[in-house]
């Protein structure tokens, strides 16, 4: 087994981050007469057959539900949220390391952990409900070569804990771009420009007052973000809320007394 270096644990607790860890354990049924929302049965009998374990220590999990220890959870990297930003962790490790685990080895272990994080940390930074998510799509050709969409996959698991559902027609994109880490930062914006449209099935219609969230993998600029939640804000009645599990952007690592 992989493991994967933690930073140091904050001196101060989080109360964000205590927030989130007691709702997954509200939602898991750890506490409390029963759990929020029932997750999916077959979910849970595969930790039955197959018990976490930590994928940054490489212990037992002590999480309901999720290959990551509390010890482990609480030394990540937590980074603050705005009202319509939820943007949980900083882009370091062992984020960095997962989100690459994800991307380039399809460990969905990971896309599990951080789309549980995502959800949990919506809830704890007080974010509108959302009526369902949009992954960030990739471009067909993208897609093909890679076989999966990450930002679909953690997506996914976000709307497993919140008790959501997953729309991958919304958004599409329309014309492949060249990869963001390239470019330098003025650059960013023009590479997206025009490069996604709404669906033309799309299940969101002008008038109908709607919060959806757009979810993405890292956050680099927030160019993208930006250009694509536009696209959909451009309905009447249409708020988006810019998720991503990791930004890239220079930001201090929340450790609030």
């Amino acid at each position: 087994m992989t493991m994967f270096l933690a930073t140091p644990k904050p001196v101060n607790l989080n109360p964000l981050i205590e927030s989130t860890i007691e709702w997954l354990d509200r939602r898991s049924g750890v506490v409390g007469n029963e759990s929020l929302v029932q997750l999916p049965w077959m979910f849970r009998w595969g930790f039955r057959l197959w018990p976490a374990r930590c994928l940054v220590c490489g212990g037992a999990s002590d999480l309901r539900y999720l290959d990551i220890c509390r010890a482990c959870l609480w030394t990540l990297p937590f980074i603050g949220s705005s009202a319509t930003d939820v943007v949980p962790l900083r882009y370091a490790p062992p984020v960095d390391d997962g989100l690459r685990a994800l991307k380039f080895h399809a460990d969905w272990r990971w896309a599990a952990i951080f789309g549980a994080i995502l959800a949990g940390w919506s809830q704890a930074s007080g974010a509108a409900p959302v009526s369902f998510l949009v992954p960030m799509p990739l471009h067909a050709a993208r897609r093909a070569e890679r076989g999966f969409n990450q930002a679909a996959q953690i997506a996914k698991f976000a709307a497993l804990w919140l008790g959501v559902a997953v729309d991958q027609r919304t958004l599409i994109r329309a014309r492949p771009t060249r990869p963001q880490t390239t470019l330098s930062a003025a650059r960013r914006r023009d590479n997206v420009q025009g490069a996604f449209e709404r669906h033309p099935a799309s299940r969101i219609r002008a008038g109908h007052s709607i919060v959806i969230a757009l979810v993405d993998d890292v956050r680099t600029t927030g160019a993208t973000l930006d250009t694509a939640s536009a696209e959909l804000e451009s309905v009447p009645g249409v708020t988006v809320q810019r998720w991503a599990v990791a930004s890239a952007m220079p930001t201090k690592t929340t450790s609030p007394a």
